[in-house]
């Protein structure tokens, strides 16, 4: 019999995939990768993806968790 913990080990918060989807999109857009996942959540939320603005929703907390640690972005 399965319990609320064993679900929560099995799906981390913010998982590998997550982190790599987050890093990618500051190598790429630098500051505006923030704005840039947020438009992904809003256009998720506007077409009924709830799956993908979850995920979406992931890696924009991955970007504020790793630009407040790392700092400010360079342009």
């Amino acid at each position: 019999m399965q319990n609320q913990n064993d679900a929560a080990v099995r799906t981390p918060v913010l998982d590998r995939e997550t982190w790599m989807s987050a890093g990618k999109l500051i190598q790429v857009y630098g500051p505006q990768a923030l704005t840039r996942a947020a438009r992904e959540v809003e256009y998720c939320s506007n077409h009924g993806d709830a799956a993908a603005e979850t995920a979406w929703k992931r890696v924009t907390s991955a970007i504020v968790l790793l630009t407040s640690t790392e700092g400010q972005l360079p342009n």
